[in-house]
């Protein structure tokens, strides 16, 4: 689970803004939004991966805050509210298209490069 969202965060912003994310909320607040993409845009492996959407939202949101707890930790990450913001909703407003381009883009981690200004 915890590679298929690292895959599919590399995203490419959109600039548009979203509203400031505390990074204690940021997984409940991303993970609905991961688990719509998920399920437009890949739901053979949503279908397969998880029972029912409150399943997919659990499993997103757990794997969120692990990620984001283990980048916390790293010195060179520094969290941004309103980059998480942004994040989230250009997630929100991404094409399938436009999620695939950037899901099988394995050379960037949009989530630690936007939301923590650090690549891991």
């Amino acid at each position: 689970m915890r590679a298929l969202l690292l895959a599919s965060c590399p995203i490419l912003l959109l600039a548009c803004a979203g509203k400031p994310i505390d990074d204690d909320d940021l997984p409940a607040e991303a993970a609905p939004v991961i688990c719509d993409r998920l399920r437009d845009c890949a739901r053979g492996y949503y279908e397969g991966e998880f029972s029912d959407h409150g399943d997919c939202l659990d499993e997103v949101t757990e794997a969120l805050e692990d990620m984001t707890a283990a980048l916390n930790q790293d010195p060179l990450c520094d969290y941004d509210e309103e980059d998480a913001g942004e994040w989230v909703n250009e997630q929100r407003g991404m094409s399938c298209e436009e999620w695939w381009d950037q899901y099988f883009d394995e050379s960037t981690n949009a989530y630690a490069e936007e939301v923590f200004g650090c690549a891991p």
